[in-house]
């Protein structure tokens, strides 16, 4: 065929670039055809190609490669490929083999095949074109069935654990980074609470642990542990101790001191950043993780939140720093007086054994002189020994008693005064059991006998919050605390919960920003369930979401996965490679070496003079100090293109070609860190003040807080459009976002029904299976701007 028809085959040898899968192909189709030339005369692209040779085939050998077009990886066997498509094995093995005939797939050992990224990419745009959701959300349900039990694959683990990640595998990376730039921002003034929301299993603590990494980089990302904090030098000055280092532990001598010194201020104490290579000490934020159904009695809710600020918070100090920090809280809430007798106490309780031996020695030497009286003839000899025993007594008792002394002194405080150098436990407390604490350790060093009560000693817990929340968190740099798994709680629970939220809300504690992450509709139906009485009144339909509404300001609701991207990354992480075969080449960019900046770059940031030595070299160190040098060439690329919000996203694509030019099209996460740092200090209202102005109206009302929170709520959708921007995705108008946040606001129980498609619909006029819409909410749909596709990526 090819010397009847030499010229076409040079053609569509050109035309294939040498490809051997297009070659193939064209091969396939021009046997169909009987001729080259036909072929080559058709002038088909390399998509019509794939087009003619899918045409030839069979329905069922068409169907079996659409389906294929769903799998995570190019490698796959034939009980794979039988399950996705419904076939039975002999069928599927029959429909594979004349798949391989036609060279769609690759036969690589028995029963195996592989797939070309290119015929892969053409079978998933087929099952899209074809396929309706519901047969490819079966196709993919089936795949992963059959992996789950089929022994052809190995995973490392062989079950999966049902425990967040913060690796991202979902496609919620846009989501993390959007609120942690908002936390960030300078115009973002605590307290406020962010809503999560999500079905069960979703992702939302994922997604949370991916915020408190990006706010609060982990010492050890593999445990989970936090970065030590150090106290800040003039901290330090103030609880230094006059004599002894202060990063020594607090010895017996220096609380004795402590006794008669005027005890340290605590009102200005302050922490220093911990000084991470990932994030600038600017951008630092402390964070504290919670989880309310550890404390499921309804009464220890606020204060098992106070007791996990606590111990979280000063954890985190190195251990003098925390001894002493704790020491001047309890200093000023014993007596003093009180404490310096138990201290002399417990030092003449190690004279004891020394008194002992003298009172034994002096014992002998008296009966020596005695019976010295009654046998004179060796009275002289006896008294020499009695003497000299007396002495040998005496001398033992002072140096063993000065040793003794010594000892104790110098010795951990920490072992006889445990309670005064670590925090009162308030769970205790609340349960009833307030005398396990200082008090009933020491009854004689508390003069308020409101201590052995609960109240009372939760008054003293909170004042200890107080300064524990003085010491890290401030207006510009708030403590973020993470709630999980509020709706695993009881109704009871959830309820003293979000009155615990509230009081930090109310201004109690002001340096405060909650991220909760829930299941809006069951936490609802918890207070309602609470609350049943006013519940079922009629002119409360909706107290549950009303409730939720006062704690909660700004509602972010996670959208599914996507069904053709982030479904099948998912898979792949949770699975390993079926045995024997290769790993698939992947269009991710190689790691590019680390870059170091040049020295003598003038907006390169100098180290902090009170900065701690530099990490000790090593593998993880080296990557954080290249990734690290990487992100800033990267802002600095970008803001040299001094961009505005709406051209951030393609300054940052270029500056990543600039600086990383082997990375392509894909943004790389170093490169979403540097135009984040860049949207922290770019993003303003003055930009967004016309729609926001416009958008009020919109709320249909004059409250000040609702407003308030109407502002909020626009720059939190604002900087997650700006994420998705990012990521490739359109921008959003101010006006539609205006317009959105009035809708969440007024109608937050529609919320969850409205980020399942359906307000584009409801726009429309189509309310057919909707929940009773009120007429003021349809009339605000009728206006403009549509905000249903805003809704989809927003709600």
């Amino acid at each position: 065929m090819v010397d009847a028809d030499l010229a076409a085959a040079k053609r569509l040898v050109q035309f294939a670039q040498g490809l051997p899968l297009l070659l193939s192909l064209i091969g396939t189709q021009a046997r169909s055809e009987g001729s080259l030339l036909s072929v080559a005369d058709s002038g088909a692209s390399g998509s019509g190609v794939f087009d003619s040779v899918y045409e030839m085939l069979p329905p069922a050998q068409q169907r079996l490669l659409r389906v294929l077009g769903a799998l995570s990886t190019p490698v796959f066997e034939t009980g794979l490929a039988a399950a996705m498509a419904g076939y039975d094995t002999a069928s599927a093995a029959a429909e594979l083999r004349a798949l391989a005939h036609a060279r769609l797939i690759n036969e690589i050992g028995p029963d195996r095949y592989h797939l070309s990224e290119l015929i892969l990419q053409f079978a998933a745009e087929r099952l899209r074109a074809t396929e309706p959701e519901a047969e490819r959300r079966s196709v993919t349900e089936r795949m992963v069935q059959w992996m789950s039990i089929s022994t052809g694959f190995e995973p490392d683990m062989p079950i999966a654990r049902d425990f967040w990640t913060a690796d991202d595998a979902l496609g919620y990376a846009p989501y993390a980074d959007a609120i942690a730039a908002f936390v960030r921002h300078r115009g973002t003034r605590p307290p406020l609470t962010i809503g999560v929301t999500a079905p069960w299993g979703a992702g939302k603590t994922s997604l949370m642990r991916m915020v408190q990494e990006r706010l609060d980089p982990r010492a050890d990302r593999d445990r989970w542990t936090a970065t030590p904090l150090r106290l800040s030098d003039d901290a330090r000055r103030s609880l230094r101790p006059k004599r002894g280092a202060a990063d020594e532990p607090v010895t017996n001598r220096e609380l004795l001191a402590r006794t008669t010194e005027p005890v340290p201020d605590t009102d200005d104490l302050d922490v220093q950043p911990p000084h991470s290579r990932r994030i600038p000490d600017d951008e630092w934020r402390p964070t504290v993780w919670f989880n309310p159904w550890m404390y499921q009695s309804g009464e220890q809710i606020w204060a098992g939140l106070a007791y996990e600020i606590i111990t979280q918070v000063t954890g985190r100090l190195k251990p003098a720093d925390r001894e002493r920090f704790w020491l001047a809280l309890n200093l000023r809430r014993v007596d003093r007086q009180a404490l310096r007798r138990r201290i002399y106490q417990q030092l003449a309780e190690r004279f004891l054994p020394w008194l002992l031996w003298l009172g034994l020695a002096v014992a002998i030497a008296l009966i020596g002189v005695l019976v010295a009286i009654v046998v004179p003839p060796a009275a002289d000899a006896l008294r020499a020994v009695s003497a000299g025993l007396a002495s040998v007594g005496g001398a033992t008792f002072v140096a063993g008693s000065v040793v003794a002394a010594l000892r104790f002194l110098r010795s951990r405080a920490a072992v006889p005064f445990g309670p005064l150098l670590q925090v009162p436990n308030p769970v205790q407390a609340a349960a009833g059991q307030a005398g396990a604490g200082m008090k009933g350790a020491y009854p004689d060093l508390v003069p308020d006998p409101r201590y052995e009560s609960r109240l009372g000693f939760l008054h003293l817990v909170q004042t200890d919050m107080r300064r524990v929340l003085d010491l890290v968190a401030t207006e510009r740099r708030p403590l973020v605390v993470f709630v999980d798994d509020l709706d695993r709680c009881s109704p009871g629970t959830v309820v003293q919960v979000i009155e615990a939220i509230n009081l930090f809300l109310a201004g109690e504690f002001p340096h405060c920003v909650f991220v909760v992450a829930m299941e809006p509709a069951v936490v609802a139906a918890h207070v309602e369930a609470v609350y049943k009485d006013l519940a079922s009144q009629p002119a409360a339909p909706t107290l549950g979401w009303r409730f939720l509404e006062k704690i909660v300001q700004l509602p972010l609701s996670l959208p599914p996965p996507d069904p053709d991207r982030q479904r099948s990354r998912y898979m792949t992480a949770l699975l390993d490679q079926p045995r024997g075969s290769v790993p698939p080449a992947t269009a991710e960019p190689a790691a590019s070496p680390p870059v170091t900046p040049p020295l003598d770059s003038a907006e390169e940031p100098s180290a902090s003079p009170s900065s701690p030595p530099a990490e000790a070299p090593g593998a993880g160190a080296a990557d954080d100090a290249g990734r690290a040098a990487r992100v800033r060439l990267l802002e600095i690329a970008i803001r040299r293109r001094s961009p505005v919000t709406d051209t951030l996203a393609a300054a940052a694509l270029q500056a990543q070609k600039e600086v990383l030019p082997e990375a392509g099209d894909n943004l790389l996460p170093e490169t979403s860190e540097a135009a984040n740092r860049v949207l922290v200090g770019l993003y303003s209202d003055d930009e967004a003040r016309t729609a926001i102005v416009a958008g009020v109206p919109g709320l249909d009302s004059d409250n000040p807080r609702e407003i308030k929170r109407f502002v909020n709520l626009f720059r939190f959708y604002r900087f997650v459009v700006q994420q998705q921007q990012l990521q490739g995705l359109p921008p959003v108008s101010g006006a539609e976002i205006a317009k959105l946040a009035a809708f969440a606001i007024r109608w937050p129980h529609l919320l969850a029904e409205a980020a399942r498609g359906n307000l584009g619909r409801w726009e429309q006029g189509d309310v057919a299976g909707a929940p009773i819409l009120p007429t003021p909410l349809l009339n605000f749909l009728r206006t403009e701007p549509r905000i249903g596709a805003a809704g989809e990526r927003l709600l």
